[in-house]
């Protein structure tokens, strides 16, 4: 597999309009390229999929670039206080020890090294690549979470529903995933903090208004990964643990809250939901949504409204005490 990153080591608050064109205009171009953007060693933009034989260009035209149009310097110290507790609590303590800024690098070893199998790294590409190709007009410019969240309900809304066991409220359909990210979003908070933060989500919900489930664009995108992650797990190549194993999902989540614990920390409740396509799916396509909620700079706190609008539309019976 061609596959190869390149990262630009820009200051996120400040990417100029050429290189936002440039790497637009690259990803539209290049077929199963897509882009990210993330803090580790520093802010940066990172390229990647199957670039091949013209990675040496790319590289090389980025780094003209930003010789030309360099972004501000930020402070390192106070960087490495703003991902100081996020780098421990993803266990990438290394990624503060060198920050790089206006700088172009190419990594011998891409993180396709993370992944189980190929099928995995294909399966994470197409699914950015499904993302990319509705809001890629969208990237690097202000949006609003009300508007991005019409545009995916209807996908994690038409998912099929089951209950996998009524004991432990353990379910199967499209909005799991997002009451467990919101549970834990408010276990991370001070108490104090909790009310006026679900006060102030219940106002915004009510001003959204109802959330259509007419099938659009990137409803089909993504049920056509819905598809393949059915596939992948018949043919047993990933499981909803996928690309972590047990011991080490279990590690990161012992300090998470009781009910998102649930779901790794109960060997009953892991197995019903090991080879779950549902959950599987729901999975993988927010964590590749989260990476782009950046590029479409949206906060934090945005995608935590995001997980309890989600959420509440199916759960509020159930879990009554978490939305009221």
């Amino acid at each position: 597999m061609n596959y190869h990153e390149i990262y630009l080591y820009i200051n996120e608050e400040e990417t100029p309009m050429e290189i936002q064109d440039y790497i637009k205009k690259t990803i539209t171009l290049i077929p199963n390229v897509s882009i990210k953007q993330s803090w580790e060693n520093g802010y940066h933009i990172c390229l990647f999929g199957e670039i091949g034989d013209i990675k040496e260009e790319i590289t090389k035209d980025l780094q003209q670039l930003l010789a030309r149009y360099p972004s501000k310097q930020y402070d390192e110290q106070q960087f490495r206080q703003k991902y100081s507790t996020i780098s421990q609590y993803f266990q990438k303590e290394k990624s503060l020890n060198e920050i790089y800024q206006n700088k172009v690098m190419v990594p011998e070893k891409p993180n396709i090294q993370l992944f189980q199998n190929e099928g995995q790294v294909h399966l994470y590409l197409k699914i950015h690549l499904a993302f990319d190709r509705i809001f890629l007009p969208k990237y690097w410019r202000k949006n609003d979470i009300e508007e991005i969240s019409r545009e995916i309900y209807p996908f994690f809304s038409k998912l099929p529903d089951k209950t996998l066991s009524e004991e432990y409220k353990l379910y199967s359909n499209g909005f799991v995933s997002h009451l467990s990210h919101y549970v834990g979003f408010l276990h991370s908070i001070k108490e104090e903090m909790r009310g006026p933060i679900k006060q102030s989500f219940k106002q915004r919900k009510a001003q959204l208004g109802e959330l259509l489930v007419e099938e659009n664009a990137l409803f089909h995108e993504l049920q056509e990964i819905y598809k393949q992650v059915s596939a992948a797990i018949e043919r047993e190549e990933m499981n909803f643990i996928s690309p972590q194993n047990v011991t080490d999902v279990k590690d990161i989540t012992k300090d998470a809250s009781d009910y998102h614990q649930a779901f790794f920390q109960n060997e009953a409740l892991l197995a019903l939901v090991l080879h779950d396509v549902v959950l599987t799916t729901n999975k993988w396509v927010l964590n590749v949504l989260y990476e782009k909620l950046i590029l479409l700079q949206l906060k934090p706190i945005d995608k935590f409204f995001m997980n309890y609008v989600f959420s509440s539309t199916r759960f509020k019976d159930e879990f009554q005490e978490v939305f009221e």
